[in-house]
């Protein structure tokens, strides 16, 4: 101890702290002041702080509490800079003082980051201070500190320190220890990498200095100079590599093979472009140079500026003449000073105001030319954002330098006026002190707003725009503690869906607040998973049947209603509390708890994070039948896999497998057979055009193509497309789901157009060889026939428009028939497995119009445009500007009683893609997506018309097309507009004959007769007439709420049991052979319908195995089993082909997802057993991080122990 306190007394002899280091800690505090008190800092942009076992959880490499699990490419980097906050909470600090404490910590960091660059560049203290107030109080640290940008903080503290470091070792001094120290300085800036176009940023300065340092010692032939740069450079690099393994390796991997989790790369450049140019509008040099480049700076929201204080500062002369302060002291440094390597400093000043002016001004089209050319360079999108920490990083120096000279300069003419006028001699040191502060004062007080704090706003509930200050209200941390006496495997469905959410307190994020203070898992439209939206959609949609089942497939044990959100009740009008509660229990919730304005409805029987099952359905459909399949399956531990979402090869290689069939794929394998029962669903035609003639598809990019077609036998040829729709430019998460509600796929290719050896194609419908739509296909479309010969024919398409590729498979009529009729012999034959036909679609030939007395009526009304003579004859109309405002539609019900109907028009795009909402009055009904300069015929269903005038508005969030005439357009609609009720004939194919159900599902809290009477005027088969007999099926499928559950506001729930089953059934003995299905509707609305083999509701199940799992981390769960054969094994968190399950070290080789998210593996063990499922890229993390750890240590260790050892043994 005595030798301890020696060397701590020898340390502090004789020092003292310098007043720019004082006045750096003083302006260091000033953050504590930034927010009122009370209140905590909040904006979209960040969360508050986290807790300790919050940041534990950031070195996993998956997160399951957004959403349904994501692999985020952000933690990792993170982990130094989320530390503090964590820090301080776990010393007891509020999340309140947590967050001060970590502004305060943070932004003085900055400034004892320039200024000790400053000491390895000027022995002049007030050049030091200058320096370092302008890098603390500057305009660019508003956006970064309101986002709580932890990209652009960490380079700010770690850009002057870097720079110090090299500057440091090129004047001498041992380079390893420089490398050492360079190394651990990264860890500071590692923060950088949560944003990977910033890493481009950051990169910039300490190589443009060394490159600079090279350039001027090999012009002086200083080989040892040259050499000691590229040493240093080369161990700084190793080292940095090593130290930031924990994060560089996983991330590197990560953004090479992402999985569809990964959120970076998921953006395409050309969505980035209309970014960069709206951030790039008020970027020109002269508002680069005084950072003032933010485009909240200039903008408003009905009429209500962002920044309160922008307006006077850009008005009032003095703001205007202190704002180029920082700019005439820069240029002062740089003409006063001779020192080289302030060249270095002069460079990134250029090299700022040419990447933070981005497309604007004079050096725009060269940087245009590099965004678009040079690798990564794309990733840019907000250049002012990056680039001023650049010009900044430069300018300080410079201008501190100015300042000091400035001072220089004017303090000996000061003293001999003083002298001469008051007869006092002032000390030198007073009088500099004095003229610094004279020219400093008013560049502080341009920034005051900034230094006080301004920009985290304070805004009234009546404001249009909220504020960055809230006070937390006490229901959060009570629904919080009641969460955490939840099961955390329990995920919670927030209601409104919003992507961005504002409360009346004031609070906005992309999450519910309770999320932020909780560590369960929460759901709303946050991306990449799209399986919110069809949750969702679920619950809210228009659609037939409960979405209980959606609900507990995916894990989801409460709905969270918060009544305090702005748009409290998403796309179901005029829907108020006590119905939504109502609209709960239809949908078989119950209430569990309120608090405050937070009010949970509880999901019956939500399946467990880990689940075992022994059925399998495989559905030729998206996620847009998940509600209907849910809702129709006996079994509700079933495997449901949507082919339309996953690889055909894996879906044939995992149905191969487990029905005892490998066929090519592991024919001598193959041993599961017996043990799992398939059910494939409507799987006939989709199955076999992707098993049997997907070998080698046609994939027919957006411009045009000429396709050779051999032919091996004479007969009639089918062409078939599978497309996805067209992405509208504007349409966001909320937009994406409502577009689910009524989701058509269009073509995006003129098939009247195309020609095979010169003839065109027969594309006729009505009657003609392309009457298959009976079949009932989900993903492939028939888009045109011809008649062949043996020989070579060519295709040639014209030319599409739209970013999607279009596949293509030419087949032989016959062979397609013949292939169809044997899938459905060989799926039926063997004795696990089943057919089911599910018939959901309609399509514009269904629609027929209704009685002529109750027929409504249709009239253009507003916004077209006056009719040219070939628009005349060719039956077009055009509207101009797509507004919410302007009634397109005048639609007259003649009837006293309300009609549902449905609407069918033909529309086309004007010269780009659009997306088209559709609304009657002011409800929304439908959103579609269109190619540019295409027909599609539309079906819009479910249109609830009131008595008397209903007016239709078309919609469009895209820009219009400008005419030559100088109007405007945007859509071309075929007249007249049909309205009308849906007629399905369809025919389907049983192989075995016997009892088969007829299930339609209805609206639950419907009884059967109303189904029968309202819904429904005809259902049959071969003539044969099921409407009457379609009845509740005795046993309970689905549970309910039960009955007398009293729910908020004193509702009780008014279903009985019976009521809650959305299904309605009838039994039908079928032969074997081709079947006619007709479906008349007595509405717009269409009933989906299922042929399936009867049951004995009594008979007995493949049972489940029995299993218990335990959740070793987010990345590891541990599973043991007890089984009498192979079965699915399913995990609840996203997929990704990342996640792994293995049994004694063997891996699963069959790995698909499930249930629209989930992981399905197929487990082939028996009895009792152990299966780990991890995700992969967890090991690397794991690895790199001891790796970093023993680096860090070592690094550490190494410069430490021989100064220790001087001391102590001196």
């Amino acid at each position: 101890m005595p030798i301890v306190l020696n060397w701590w007394r020898a340390r502090l002899a004789g020092r003292r702290l310098s007043i720019g280091v004082l006045l750096v800690l003083v302006a260091g505090l000033v953050p504590l002041f930034w927010v009122a008190p009370g209140q905590v800092a909040k904006s979209e942009d960040f969360v508050m702080p986290i807790d300790f076992a919050e940041w534990l959880r950031f070195f996993n490499t998956w997160d399951p509490q957004v959403s349904f699990g994501s692999s985020p490419d952000d933690r990792l980097p993170a982990l130094f800079f989320m530390f503090w906050p964590a820090f301080f909470r776990l010393l007891g600090f509020s999340i309140e003082h947590a967050q001060r404490l970590q502004f305060a910590v943070w932004f003085s960091a900055g400034g004892f980051a320039m200024y000790i660059l400053m000491r390895c560049l000027t022995r002049s203290e007030l050049a030091r201070v200058g320096a370092t107030l302008l890098y603390l109080f500057n305009f660019y640290q508003e956006p970064i500190w309101q986002g709580l940008n932890i990209a652009n903080l960490s380079a700010y503290v770690a850009m002057p320190l870097l720079l110090a470091v090299t500057i440091r070792v090129l004047r001498g001094g041992s380079v390893l220890r420089h490398a050492a120290v360079f190394a651990l300085v990264t860890v500071i800036g590692s923060g950088i990498a949560a944003n990977p176009p910033m890493v481009l940023v950051a990169l910039i300065p300490v190589p443009t200095y060394l490159f600079l340092f090279i350039g001027a010692r090999f012009i002086q032939h200083d080989q040892l100079g040259v050499q000691r740069a590229l040493k240093f450079g080369g161990l700084a690099l190793a080292l940095t590599v090593c130290v930031n393994a924990y994060w560089l390796l996983p991330q590197a991997v990560g953004l090479i093979s992402a999985g569809p989790t990964q959120t970076f790369l998921g953006r395409t450049k050309e969505a980035a472009l209309p970014q960069l140019e709206q951030l790039s509008s008020f970027t020109s040099p002269f508002n680069t140079l005084r950072i003032r480049g933010h485009w909240v700076w200039y903008e408003a929201f009905n009429g209500v500026p962002y920044l309160p204080h922008a307006p006077s500062l850009m008005s009032a002369p003095e703001a205007i003449a202190a704002a180029t302060i920082p700019i005439i002291a820069a240029v002062g440094g740089m003409l006063a000073i001779r020192d080289r390597r302030f060249w270095a400093f002069a460079v990134l000043m250029l090299i700022g105001i040419f990447i933070g002016s981005g497309v604007n001004g004079p050096t725009g089209r060269l940087f245009g030319w590099v965004w678009e050319y040079v690798p990564g360079f794309w990733t840019l999108r907000s250049p002012w954002y990056k680039g001023t920490a650049l010009l900044v990083l430069g300018m300080a120096p410079l201008a501190g330098l100015g300042l000091a000279a400035l001072v220089d300069l004017i303090r000996p003419r000061a003293e001999r006026w003083i002298c001469k006028a008051a007869r006092v001699q002032v000390s030198g040191q007073l009088l500099t002190g004095l003229l610094a502060i004279l020219l400093i004062i008013p560049y502080l007080g341009y920034t005051s707003s900034f230094v006080r704090g301004q920009f985290f706003v304070q805004r009234g509930p009546e404001s249009p725009l909220p504020g960055f200050q809230v006070r937390l209200p006490d229901h959060l941390e009570e629904a919080r503690e009641w969460l955490s006496t939840q099961s955390r495997d329990e995920r919670i469905l927030a209601l409104p869906p919003t992507l961005r959410l504002t409360t009346d307190w004031g609070y906005t994020g992309y999450m519910p607040p309770l999320a932020e203070l909780s560590d369960r898992s929460f759901i709303n439209l946050v991306e990449p998973s799209a399986m919110p939206i069809a949750v969702y959609d679920a619950l809210l949609g228009r659609g037939y049947g409960s979405a209980s089942g959606v609900l507990a497939r995916s894990g989801i044990g409460y709905v969270m209603q918060q009544e305090d959100v702005n748009r409290r009740f998403f796309a179901v009008d005029g829907l108020e509390a006590d119905e939504l509660a109502m609209l709960m229990q239809r949908h078989g919730l119950r209430f569990a708890a309120r608090f405050g304005p937070l009010v949970f409805f509880a999901v019956q029987s939500p399946v467990p994070h880990v689940t075992a099952t022994r059925t399998v359905v495989a559905a030729p459909s998206g996620l847009e039948l998940l509600k209907s399949l849910s809702s129709l399956l006996r079994s509700q531990d079933a495997a449901i896999i949507l082919t339309q979402r996953v690889p055909g090869e894996d879906v044939w290689a995992f149905i191969d497998r487990i029905s005892g069939n490998a066929g090519e794929f592991e024919r001598a394998t193959a041993t599961t057979g017996p043990n799992i029962e398939l059910i494939a669903v409507s799987g006939t035609l989709d199955a076999i055009l992707d098993r049997e003639f997907l070998a080698e598809p046609i994939v027919v990019e957006a411009a045009g193509a000429s396709v050779p077609i051999a032919v091996s036998q004479p007969g009639i040829y089918e062409i078939w497309q599978r497309t996805r729709p067209v992405e509208g430019p504007t349409l966001t998460p909320a937009g994406k789901l409502l577009l689910k509600i009524q989701r058509q796929d269009l073509s995006e290719i003129d098939w009247g157009r195309a020609t095979i050896n010169g003839a065109l194609l027969d594309t006729e419908r009505d009657g003609g060889p392309l009457d298959v739509s009976n079949w009932e296909a989900r993903t492939w479309t028939l888009a045109a026939t011809f008649v062949a010969q043996t020989g070579a024919y060519q295709l040639e398409l014209p030319r599409a428009d739209g970013r999607q590729s279009v596949e293509l498979v030419a087949v032989h009529r016959e062979r397609r028939v013949k292939a169809q009729r044997d899938a459905a012999q060989m799926l039926v034959s063997q004795a696990t497995s089943t057919s089911w036909h599910l018939f959901s679609q309609v399509q514009p030939d269904d629609i027929v119009q209704m009685d002529t007395d109750s027929l409504p009526t249709v009239d253009l009304w507003h916004g077209w445009v006056p009719a040219t003579l070939d628009d005349d004859v060719n039956g077009i109309r055009r509207i101009t500007t797509a507004q919410k405002s302007i009634r397109n539609l005048k639609v007259t019900n003649p009837q006293n009683v309300q009609q549902t109907v449905a609407l069918v028009f033909t529309v086309e795009s004007i010269e780009i893609p659009r997306s088209l909402w559709v609304n009657i009055g002011n409800r929304f009904v439908a959103t579609y997506t269109l190619p540019a300069n295409h027909p599609q015929t539309l079906v819009v269903e479910d249109i609830e018309l009131d008595p008397g005038e209903n007016f239709v508005t078309f919609y469009s969030p895209d820009r219009e097309t400008e005419r030559s005439d100088g109007g405007y357009e945007s859509f071309r609609f075929n007249v007249p507009f049909v309205v009308g009720t849906a007629t399905r004939d369809r025919k389907f194919s049983i192989a075995e004959p016997g009892a088969y159900d007829i299930s339609v599902l209805v609206p639950p809290g419907e009884s059967s007769s109303d189904v029968a009477r309202v819904g429904l005027k005809s259902l049959s088969i071969d003539g044969e007439e099921f409407v009457d007999k379609l009845e509740r099926p005795f046993k309970l499928d689905n549970r309910c709420c039960g009955a007398a559950v009293v729910c908020t506001g004193g509702l009780v729930c008014p279903f009985s049991q019976e009521a809650m089953i959305p299904i309605v059934r009838a039994t039908v003995r079928l032969d074997a052979g081709l079947h006619d299905l007709r479906i008349v509707e007595a509405s717009g609305r269409v009933h989906p319908v299922m042929i399936s083999p009867w049951q004995d509701p009594e008979s007995v199940r493949l049972e489940a195995p029995n299993l218990t799992f335990e959740r070793l981390r987010d990345t590891h769960f541990r599973v043991t089993a007890d089984s009498g054969g192979p079965y699915i094994l399913v995990l609840n968190e996203l997929y990704d082909a990342r996640w792994r399950a293995s049994v004694d070290g063997q891996a699963s080789k069959h790995h698909v997802e499930v249930n629209g998210f989930a992981n399905g593996f197929l487990i082939e063990a028996e009895g009792e057993h152990v299966v780990e499922i991890e995700f992969a890229p967890q090991s690397l993390a794991d690895v790199s991080g001891v790796g970093s750890t023993i680096v860090i240590v070592g690094l550490m260790a190494g410069l430490a122990l021989p100064g220790v050892r001087r001391r102590l043994f001196r």
